[in-house]
């Protein structure tokens, strides 16, 4: 199966980050980031020019957390997720 993109918001409260990532499927992202949601159609703010710019930033669901600053960043967001969660549920390998 070829990956798609799939975009993404981090709502951090004041404000949210948007990402494109390309997955099978948005679970396979959902599994590694829980703290992500998807968004199944484009927003309104999301003009053409925007989007192809953000399609050329695109993560691989896959890639390692090392490959980006921005997947590290996210890598970190999990880990206290996770962590918050005690030991009722562990990451996905």
């Amino acid at each position: 199966m070829q990956k798609k993109p799939y975009l993404f918001c981090y709502d951090y409260g004041t404000g949210g980050s948007w990402y494109y990532f390309r997955a099978n499927e948005p679970n396979d992202v959902r599994r590694k980031y829980p703290f992500l949601t998807y968004v199944e159609s484009d927003p309104p703010w999301l003009t053409p020019k925007e989007k192809e710019r953000m399609l050329g930033q695109c993560f691989d669901v896959d890639a390692p957390p090392s490959s980006s600053p921005t997947l590290e960043r996210l890598k970190r967001a999990a880990d206290e997720y996770f962590a918050s969660l005690g030991e009722q549920v562990l990451p996905p390998r």
